[in-house]
């Protein structure tokens, strides 16, 4: 599991380097984001057949599945629904503008950041680390400790430290604010993603509302959406994703339980 860990930190250490200090243009960087996340894949593929296990032990099953499924990837972009409603109550409004979009280049992002990452980090997180962890600890400390490393390796350690670099106190509240979200919302990811790999024992629910939500906040990102987030105080942003993932989370537990009432599948 550590070796594991150390090569999807890695990978994330590495793709903060590039964005900051080598100039490539978008699609560049997402075809080198794609070939890092086939390694992750292939080295839980080795990980798992070092163990003498199947790689189907991940959670390959599909059947019976379909309604969970499509339930998980409703779920994932209603989550992002929820953040722009609660963000317009906030602000006092919510503008969306794709003036600026490129249709190809958004397609491609979903294709590699939503589509691709999505499934590879549910494989690496809830697939292999989770289950290894809940074969050891139960499910309850699995799915803290996996979610917690989940949230570790999307902080931005080394893109801060540039921009504090550059830019000193200047960019310490948009530091706080991206540090706040990544830290709620990516702990919260994997707490959801986790439950639902536990209630159904395959990687395709959570890889499903993990996919969608990378596609809603992709959509948020292209239409500027995100950007009013900045017009709130810090406590009151801080607040809001706390009560999304509050929000969020109860809701998955809720539709989860109306699919499977009595227990796991």
């Amino acid at each position: 599991m550590l070796y594991l860990f150390v090569v999807v930190f890695a990978v994330a250490l590495f793709t903060q380097v590039l964005a900051c200090e080598v100039a490539l243009d978008a699609n560049t960087a997402l075809l080198i984001t794609a070939a890092l996340y086939v390694l992750i894949f292939l080295v839980v593929f080795m990980l798992i057949r070092h163990g003498g296990e199947r790689f189907s032990k991940i959670g390959l099953r599909i059947s019976g599945l379909g309604t969970f499924i499509l339930l998980a990837a409703v779920l994932g972009i209603i989550a992002q629904f929820i953040w722009a409603i609660l963000l317009a109550v906030a602000a006092g409004h919510l503008a969306f503008d794709f003036g600026a979009l490129q249709i190809g280049t958004f397609l491609f992002e979903v294709l590699v950041m939503a589509l691709l990452v999505g499934f590879i980090e549910e494989s690496a997180f809830r697939g292999y680390i989770q289950r290894k962890f809940t074969a050891s600890y139960g499910f309850v400390r699995a799915l803290i400790l996996a979610s917690f490393l989940f949230m570790f390796v999307h902080i931005q350690f080394y893109t801060y430290l540039r921009l504090y670099q550059l830019a000193g106190s200047a960019v310490t509240i948009v530091i706080q604010f991206s540090v706040t979200q990544i830290i709620i919302t990516t702990f919260t990811l994997g707490i959801v993603t986790g439950y639902l790999y536990f209630k159904s024992k395959s990687i395709f629910p959570p890889a499903a509302f993990h996919i969608m939500l990378n596609v809603g906040g992709l959509l948020m990102l292209y239409s500027n959406a995100s950007t009013i987030a900045f017009t709130l105080s810090y406590g009151s942003f801080a607040i809001l994703w706390m009560f999304w993932a509050v929000v969020v989370g109860a809701l998955v537990w809720v539709a989860t339980k109306a699919i499977f009432p009595k227990k796991r599948v």
